[in-house]
């Protein structure tokens, strides 16, 4: 674990492509080893979406299309342990939320919904180069679906409970 987190890249906006991409890179390895349960990487997940969907995007380069696309890694390779943690983890007092976000802090289900939508306006600007909106509308789909899933098989279970306490 102290090997991986001095291995962290960290990213600047007078950076290169090059830096960009192994950033992104970072973001994408992460989030894998979130999912997998290897780290408990909840906080730097709400920190790299905090940089990327709650602010507002002054200007639109190569860094902020970077962390955009970053952002997006989290949801690509951890999304499905991200929303089964909404709402359970402690509310880290340093993640306050973005300008743009003025909901609770921590890793909520508001704030997931607030995410999705920025991803949403992010595909439909036309701003960000045509690669940057097509990753934030593969995310939005893709956060869209595991909300869905899991709102059905929650549904699902509480219809199950229900039914076999009916039965006793």
């Amino acid at each position: 674990m102290e090997v991986w987190h001095e291995l962290c890249i960290t990213l600047g906006p007078k950076d290169g492509a090059s830096e960009f991409e192994k950033w992104i890179n970072w973001q994408a390895f992460s989030a894998r080893v979130l999912q997998a349960g290897l780290a408990d990487w909840f906080r730097l997940t709400t920190l790299c979406f905090r940089h990327a969907v709650e602010e507002e995007l002054l200007q639109v380069n190569e860094f902020s299309e970077c962390q955009i696309r970053g952002s997006a890694q989290w949801i690509e390779y951890s999304g499905e342990i991200l929303f089964r943690s909404l709402d359970n983890l402690p509310e880290f007092e340093d993640l306050i939320p973005g300008t743009l976000y003025t909901g609770k802090g921590g890793l909520s289900r508001e704030r997931w919904d607030f995410w999705e939508a920025r991803f949403c306006a992010f595909a439909r600007n036309e701003i960000l180069t045509g690669e940057t909106a097509l990753i934030c509308d593969k995310a939005a789909q893709k956060m869209a679906a595991i909300a869905a899933t899991t709102d059905a098989s929650d549904e699902q279970g509480f219809k199950e409970t229900v039914t076999m306490e009916d039965s006793h």
